[in-house]
Order: C-alpha cells, then sequence, then structure tokens
C-alpha cells in the first residue's frame, strides 16, 4: 500500500489513516482515546483500534445501542468523522491488550487551521466545538470528479508547439481563457461549474491537466454536505445514462470556512465511500456529442430536465445504473430492459387503456344491472369492483408497440420494420411474463429462449430506452452515441 497524504488521498487509490479514535467526540484528544488504523479501500473501509470502546461491553452485555459515529484525530492533525455499521465484526488479540475491527460505511476527514480559532487555549473543548458543526456539515462550496471527467468536459487546457529548426518544445497551459460551463439547477438552487487545473511535476518534468465540478449557492450562502453529495451522485448518473459506461467518483472535496481577508481555507474536507469500481474505456471519438463542449448552450435544459423528471426517472436510472456496475445474467438484464420500457411508458406517455367494443360495454352494463337488483348489499361492492379490474399485463403489448413504432426509422434503421416491430412486442410480451409470473413454458408461444437472440433484443430494447430519455432531455438522439 502506497504511503499517502491528505493531499494525494482519492477514491481510487488505498490508504491509511493513523491516529486516535473515540465513540465520545470529548475524548478523540483524551488519553482515553484507542489508537488505531483507519485503512481504506474502495471496496472497504476497515477501522481497527488497538483496545476497545467504553461502549462495545454494553453492546455485548446490556444489549446498547450500536456504535454508529466514531470520530478521530490523526497523527497529522486531521479531524475525522466516520459512520460504522454498528457493532465491530472481528476481534484479534496482541500481547497485552485487544484488537477490534470496525466496518467502515463513509468517512470525511477534516483539514483545519486551529490557529484562527478563539478557543485554541483549551483544544479539547474546541475539538467538541467543531464536531458539533461538522457532524451536520454545511458547505461554501463543493467539488468532484469522477472516471473520464477530462474526457467528458473535452476543453483542452494545455497546447504543445514544435519547433524543427530551434529544436525546441513548447508547452502552454492556458487557465485564464478557459471557457467554463455555468448554470444554474433550478430545483436543487445550486451553481454548475466546470473547473480546470493542472499539476506540475518537477522530477518528470510533466503536466497534468486535471477537472473538478464545482457546486455552490448562487447567492453565496452555506449549502448542506448532503444536497451537494445527492446532486453529484445524480449528474454523474446523467454522464452514465448518455454514456452507457459504469462512472465511479474520484475525489469529493468541500470547503467549510475560509478566511474573508484572503479567501485562505479555515476548514476543509474530503469525503469516501465504500463503493465498486470498473475498469472502462471512454473512445472519445464515439462520444464526443455527448461532451460537455459539444453540449454547449443546450446543457443548461438538458441538466434541468434530468432534475426536473428524476422522480419519474427514478426506477429506471437505477435499474440501469445497477446493470452497468454488476454483471447481471443475460436474463435479468434482458427483463430490466423490458420493464424499464414499460415503466417509462406509464410514466411518461400515459395510461394505454385497453379498447372495449359497444357490445362488451352493453353487456357488462346488464351484469351491473343484474348485481344491484339481485345480490346482498355486502357483496355487490366485491362485484362490482372486479368487473371494473383490468389487467394491466394487457396493456403492455400496447405500451410496447406504441414505443417501437414511434421510433421506426430513428432507429435500428436495417432492422425495425413494421412486421418485425409486431414479432419483437410478441416476444417481449412472453418473455416478461415467463421470467415475472413463471409458470410453464408452453404457455409461451412467443417465449425467447435462445441467448443471441435475447441479447440482441436486451440491446434494442436499450436503445428505445434512451431514445426516449434523450427526448425528455431534449437532446436529439443519434445512433452513434
Amino acid at each position: 500500500m502506497s504511503k499517502l497524504t491528505y493531499k494525494s488521498y482519492s477514491w481510487d487509490k488505498e490508504f491509511e489513516i493513523k491516529g486516535y479514535f473515540s465513540d465520545d467526540k470529548s475524548k478523540v484528544v483524551d488519553h482515553e482515546a484507542n489508537s488505531g488504523i483507519l485503512t481504506y479501500s474502495p471496496n472497504e473501509i476497515i477501522l481497527e483500534i488497538f483496545g476497545e470502546f467504553s461502549s462495545d461491553d454494553e453492546i455485548i452485555t446490556n444489549f446498547g445501542h450500536p456504535i454508529d459515529k466514531i470520530y478521530g484525530f490523526d497523527s497529522h492533525g486531521k479531524l475525522l468523522i466516520l459512520e460504522s455499521y454498528g457493532s465491530p465484526f472481528g476481534t484479534d488479540n496482541a500481547p497485552g491488550f485487544p484488537l477490534r475491527k470496525y466496518r467502515i460505511k463513509n468517512f470525511k476527514i477534516f483539514d483545519i487551521n486551529y490557529q484562527l480559532f478563539p478557543n485554541k487555549n483549551n483544544f479539547k473543548d474546541l475539538i467538541v466545538e467543531l464536531i458539533d458543526e461538522l457532524e451536520d456539515t454545511k458547505v461554501q462550496y463543493y467539488q468532484f470528479s469522477f472516471d473520464h471527467l477530462a474526457d467528458w468536459i473535452d476543453k483542452p487546457i494545455i497546447s504543445t508547439e514544435r519547433d524543427f529548426e530551434q529544436k525546441d518544445f513548447n508547452i502552454e497551459v492556458n487557465i485564464s481563457n478557459y471557457p467554463s460551463t455555468e448554470v444554474l439547477i433550478t430545483s436543487e438552487d445550486l451553481k454548475f461549474k466546470d473547473v480546470p487545473s493542472y499539476i506540475f511535476s518537477y522530477d518528470a518534468l510533466s503536466v497534468e491537466p486535471s477537472y473538478r465540478i464545482h457546486l455552490s449557492s448562487p447567492t453565496d450562502r452555506k449549502v448542506s454536505f448532503q444536497k451537494c453529495y445527492d446532486t453529484s451522485i445524480r449528474i454523474e448518473e446523467l454522464v452514465e445514462m448518455l454514456s452507457e459506461k459504469p462512472l465511479s467518483f474520484e475525489t469529493i472535496e468541500f470547503l467549510c470556512e475560509k478566511r474573508q481577508d484572503n479567501n485562505w481555507a479555515i476548514i476543509k474536507g474530503k469525503y469516501f465511500v465504500q463503493h465498486s469500481r470498473k475498469n472502462i474505456k471512454w473512445d472519445k471519438h464515439e462520444l464526443h456529442k455527448i461532451s460537455l463542449n459539444k453540449l454547449g448552450d443546450n446543457f443548461e435544459a438538458i441538466i434541468n430536465n434530468w432534475f426536473d423528471k428524476s422522480e419519474q426517472l427514478e426506477f429506471i436510472v437505477r435499474s440501469f445504473t445497477a446493470n452497468l456496475h454488476g454483471t447481471p445474467y443475460l436474463e435479468d438484464s434482458f427483463i430490466d430492459s423490458i420493464r424499464n420500457l414499460e415503466v417509462f411508458a406509464r410514466n411518461f406517455r400515459g395510461e394505454q387503456r385497453a379498447d372495449i367494443s359497444k357490445a362488451e360495454d352493453i353487456n357488462k352494463q346488464r351484469v351491473f344491472d343484474f348485481i344491484n337488483k339481485n345480490i346482498d348489499e355486502s357483496f355487490k361492492k366485491v362485484f362490482r369492483n372486479r368487473l371494473k379490474y383490468q389487467r394491466q399485463d394487457s396493456d403492455l403489448r400496447k405500451k410496447l408497440l406504441d414505443l417501437f413504432s414511434n421510433v421506426l426509422g430513428k432507429i435500428g434503421k436495417n432492422e425495425l420494420t413494421e412486421a418485425s416491430i409486431s414479432s419483437i412486442v410478441k416476444k417481449l410480451y412472453d418473455s416478461r411474463n415467463y421470467y415475472i409470473h413463471g409458470d410453464e413454458k408452453s404457455k409461451y408461444k412467443n417465449l425467447v429462449t435462445d441467448f443471441n437472440e435475447m441479447y440482441e433484443l436486451r440491446t434494442l430494447c436499450q436503445e428505445v430506452l434512451r431514445f426516449y430519455i434523450f427526448q425528455e432531455l431534449g437532446l436529439e438522439y443519434d445512433e452513434e452515441y
């Protein structure tokens, strides 16, 4: 495990933080605190302490409350607030004392300039005051990055020029004229801005560009850290939907307090969560049309449509991104793709009512009349409701037919025809019902069992879904996306 410092801590690296930890905020810089090591890796965050917290025995013997919060103070003076899964999951022994291990959900680490606080002479009380303030973290700004952010933004800040006559090679970094995209996410009352920077290595004589998405209040007031975090997740999901690539955060950092005279940070921090990562390739040529640079002035409408319709899209996005990040069975992802179309049709295109003939309607009314005249009062409502009930399954075919018919000639130009759409809808309908409800295969004549066909239909369903989501976002769909 490489030795990193606060400045280089990031979500895609592994590192250790050594310090003192306690479940009591008043003892985190006290002699009663336990020394320990916090080990971070993307898949797992483990806190190992020497000794035990005072409340551990209460949990074991008196069924006390599990430890939700743990506080830490590292060897470089950084303050930590950790959220744990509760009771210790493992114990060990070293000569003279026990070792306890805790699984950690997430943690914040704060870099604090303690000299600028009036209570600095009573350091123990100062730490308690700071923890009380920082547990419900309010930030002046919040910024984050994720995999391939530079590729998605697509606004180079480094240019090179080679002079063959003078045998010179010039590198120029241009940040002052950077064309930042600034938009207001209206529903969240947060300002979005892409911010560039660069890292110069004197040892390797190299320049590496770096980008962040910056979130802040449009009125420069403090905002909730949790609100910013939730917003950043939805922005990342937007890029995942546009690109069909699984993405993970690389950094999340924030500023809590700054000096008014020179804007230097008084309290700043970083945030880490246990998560899974995938190594993916980003083809800039293939995905250039969905880059922030290419979207240009349309991006404000796109991101606001994404947030305004987030409730209607929530189920679809959760299913779509889960399939991107996971490795589901083909059958499962196939059924998910059908279900997502069904949910989209219900949320965005209204309910498709089953057509009832005039003769059926007349006879249905006769049955209602018979119930009203001949059935006991206590059962009338039961039978009326049974007649009113319409199976939702019967509408699925109409929903799918509507969705596929309206993309004819717009996607899958070499695959979709009016005749093929009818066949596809029958296959999707029977396959969905079989895998959802079970029963004998013989009852589903159009059930898809060939894996190659299943893969092709799943891909087609996903393409149809993206076409309609792009439409809802105000973005013209192109099969090259």
